[in-house]
């Protein structure tokens, strides 16, 4: 079975750094990290 983790990255001025990640181990807590992760491209669109 994958194993799905979340990457959290953070900008640095002209650099992105890994700031932290942790495993998606649910498939709802996927499906709403997916759905917050879309809303908030369209935000920044």
């Amino acid at each position: 079975m994958p194993e799905n983790y979340l990457v959290v990255l953070a900008e640095r001025g002209d650099d992105i750094l890994p700031w932290t990640a942790y495993l998606v181990e649910q498939p709802h807590q996927q499906r709403k990290l997916q759905k917050e992760y879309e809303e908030y491209q369209r935000k920044k669109s």
